[in-house]
């Protein structure tokens, strides 16, 4: 013969609640974790932005920098013509002196 278990009402209320309270836990476990989430891809992007931005700022200054070399180079060649130039008409003695000036401006 077979025993029928018999569980008391209260208990199986219990239980109900004790289920109830486990599925609204996890359902505010994955809001938590979607929240997270989110906040994580935000995250992401901000960091994505700045890095695109020191990325332009990087190449503008290396830019500005070569552009600077650039003229640095040319102003010194230039004054390096000049030393030379000068230092030619004076080996020669050359008298007008202007000749040169024009060249060195």
């Amino acid at each position: 013969m077979r025993q029928l278990l018999c569980v008391p009402q209260t208990k199986l209320y219990e239980l109900e609640g004790q289920v109830r309270r486990g599925a609204a836990e996890r359902g505010a476990a994955e809001t938590k974790k979607m929240e997270f989430q989110e906040e994580i891809q935000k995250q992401k992007e901000q960091i994505t932005h700045i890095e695109s931005m020191y990325k332009r700022q990087l190449e503008g200054a290396q830019v500005t920098c070569s552009q600077e070399k650039v003229n640095f180079n040319t102003i010194w060649c230039q004054k390096v013509v000049c030393i030379f130039m000068e230092a030619f008409w004076s080996l020669f003695m050359v008298k007008n002196v202007n000749i040169v000036a024009i060249f060195c401006i």
